[in-house]
């Protein structure tokens, strides 16, 4: 059990600003990561791998309260304006920029900052994701269309 296991649950609103925190990424523990991908750590020399931002921006949107009990992380956009250093004290921040309801459901917008030690932009995170109302989880068998969400993702780098 974690402690963002603690965290009680909120309904998400347009507008909700996630509590600041420093934040580091552990260099032992992504190297431990990436040897089960067989990747090498120095692939990225000495930065954060930036897809693991994706996961830790769910995790901050948890520590913030927002489930992801049976949610479906449906589009998911990063951008790195420059690299964050593994083991670099980092700064994260992030708003709840949307909420749609949808069938069964709703769709929830958000962007997570990753600044560092300096204060510079480093990674923003751009989940979209859906949550069931009753907190079930959408299986391949209720296949819901949202013409509202974009059609784009992915990482870009400037």
């Amino acid at each position: 059990m974690s402690a963002v296991e603690d965290i009680a649950e909120i309904t998400p609103y347009q507008g909700m600003r996630y509590t600041r925190r420093l934040f580091v990424v552990d260099a032992a523990n992504e190297a431990r990561l990436m040897g089960h991908c067989r990747i090498d750590p120095a692939t990225f020399r000495s930065a954060a791998d930036p897809s693991a931002f994706i996961s830790f921006a769910i995790q901050e949107g948890v520590r913030n309260g927002i489930s992801s009990n049976g949610g479906v992380n449906m589009v998911q956009g990063l951008v790195q304006s420059r690299p964050l250093r593994l083991d670099e004290k980092l700064t994260v921040t992030g708003e709840i920029l949307k909420v749609e309801d949808s069938p069964r459901g709703r769709v929830t917008t958000s962007e997570t900052w990753y600044h560092g030690e300096n204060g510079e932009l480093g990674i923003t995170s751009h989940p979209v994701r859906y949550s069931g109302l009753d907190g079930a989880h959408v299986g391949k068998s209720q296949a819901l269309h949202f013409p509202h969400a974009p059609s784009h993702g992915g990482f870009v780098t400037r």
